[in-house]
């Protein structure tokens, strides 16, 4: 023994506390984040089941397609995609409903949490709803990863150096100078092309470069990603793959030289009107 005392750890009531604080905010991530701490210094702390539970359940209920708002039963359920073992999944609600059950679990949003898990199960047990629910999940997560082919051919993603938002334009903006669209920035900057950063990035506004982390990212509810709306890209993108960007460039060439043109006929104008005034003079 040297004599030095040990520092305390962390007190798994305290992480379970800050854990709550965030659940109350609906930051499912951050309140997992803390109840997973919790759960490793004491893994039987009262409560840590119940809070992680409700945080999965809420967080597993987000859309996770940018194309529909159709929740994933199979996540909720904590089960695999398009899983056929109806025994497993049986068991998963099971226990599930236990944990759940707002008369024993006390935690915000449980009773939320408790009717999605209903609703996952009155899906996923029915063999008809649940082979109509796999095919609508399967048609649309295809219609997803075509849909995000299409705007990498379409689309661009840009960041302005000078407020850090991201930004979605169409290609024919590559390497164009444009103003920021942020109000509060509103500085022209030059459109360079940057990796397309995912869904769950975009949704959650998230920066996944620890080395810049502005203040308020965390714990408020700004979100600097501004992606194309689908309406824009499917009003561009077409199935039979016309190129409407090379459209768009067409036009804009023709709208130029009919600006040219008209600038020329003025200059002629100006120049005969200065001729007859400076014959009068003479």
């Amino acid at each position: 023994m040297d004599g030095r005392t040990r520092k305390p750890g962390p007190d798994p009531g305290v992480l379970l506390r800050v854990s709550e604080h965030f659940l109350l905010r609906r930051h499912y991530e951050d309140c997992r984040k803390y109840a997973l701490q919790a759960q490793q210094i004491n893994p039987n702390f009262t409560g840590v089941t119940e809070i992680l539970a409700v945080a999965d359940v809420l967080l597993a209920a987000k859309p996770r397609t940018s194309t529909t708002t159709l929740p994933d039963w199979y996540e909720i359920m904590q089960v695999d995609r398009f899983s056929q073992n109806a025994y497993q999944i049986r068991q998963k609600f099971y226990y599930l409903y236990g944990i759940l059950n707002p008369s024993n679990n006390k935690f915000p949003f449980a009773d939320e949490a408790f009717d999605t898990l209903r609703d996952a199960w009155f899906v996923l047990s029915n063999p008809v709803k649940k082979v109509e629910y796999d095919d609508l999940l399967k048609k649309l997560l295809d219609n997803d990863e075509n849909l995000n082919g299409k705007r990498d051919d379409f689309a661009f993603w840009t960041v302005c150096p000078y407020c850090y938002y991201v930004y979605e334009y169409p290609r024919v903006y590559l390497e164009c100078c444009l103003r920021c669209p942020n109000e509060k920035c509103s500085k022209a900057f030059t459109c360079v092309e940057i990796d397309r950063p995912s869904v769950e990035v975009i949704k959650e506004g998230r920066y996944i470069c620890t080395g810049f982390l502005p203040v308020g990212l965390q714990n408020g509810n700004w979100n600097p990603y501004v992606p194309l709306s689908n309406e824009q890209v499917n009003a561009n993108v077409n199935v039979n793959g016309s190129d409407d960007a090379g459209k768009f460039v067409e036009m804009m060439m023709m709208m130029m030289m009919m600006m040219m043109m008209m600038m020329m006929m003025m200059t002629v104008v100006l120049m005969v009107l200065r001729s007859r005034v400076i014959n009068r003079l003479m």
